[in-house]
Order: C-alpha cells, then sequence, then structure tokens
C-alpha cells in the first residue's frame, strides 16, 4: 500500500514542480472581470442571499419587500465588487514590491522602496 501511495505521489510530482510566473496585467484583469461578473453570482448565489436576509429581516431597515430585497441584492453586489477589488490591488501591490527596483548610482534611496 504504501509504494501505490509513493508511486502515485511521485507520478504527480513534475505537475507541482511546474516554473512560477506571475500573472501579467491583462491576465489579472481578465481574473477580475471573470470573478466579480460571475453569472452564477448574479442568477443564483445573490438572489438566494438577498432572499434568505429578506426572509430573516436583516437589516431591519429594509423591509420584507421587494424593495427590500432589491437594497440586498445590490447591497451584496456592492461588496463583492469591493472585496474583489482589494483583493486585486493588493495582490498588484504585493507584485510590484517584490520586483528589484533600479536606483542611479549614488541614489540615497535604497532599492526595493516605495518613496
Amino acid at each position: 500500500m504504501r509504494f501505490l501511495a509513493s508511486l502515485i505521489f511521485f507520478a504527480l510530482l513534475p505537475s507541482y514542480a511546474q516554473v512560477y510566473s506571475p500573472m501579467t496585467g491583462s491576465e489579472r484583469a481578465k481574473y477580475y472581470v471573470q470573478d466579480t461578473f460571475r453569472l452564477r453570482s448574479f442568477l443564483l448565489s445573490g438572489p438566494a442571499v438577498a432572499g434568505m436576509r429578506t426572509w430573516q429581516d436583516r437589516p431591519e431597515e429594509w423591509d420584507r419587500t421587494w424593495g427590500g430585497f432589491g437594497k440586498r441584492y445590490a447591497a451584496r453586489v456592492a461588496v463583492n465588487t469591493i472585496s474583489n477589488s482589494t483583493e486585486i490591488g493588493k495582490k498588484t501591490l504585493a507584485i510590484s514590491r517584490r520586483r528589484p527596483a533600479s536606483s542611479p548610482a549614488g541614489s540615497a534611496k535604497p532599492p526595493g522602496r516605495l518613496c
């Protein structure tokens, strides 16, 4: 049994040993659009979450009406969009900080600093 497990492990090892290459700007933009504006999110999970919160009457300020449902749905879409924007922004900033900064000879700023 151990032999079989190690055989499977080593058979899958080359797929993990691939060289990592960071996403390009266009790949990040495509990922952001696909993740933010998924059809499943708009047609299934968005209305389901808004419906559950309408049924539970949360928040209470928005009534258990179609207007309240619409506000809850819009709030969920806004939170999803803001969350994805923040995530992609943090990833972009982290990538830009990892790049080696080139500084002219005799520069007072050490490489890798933003300011």
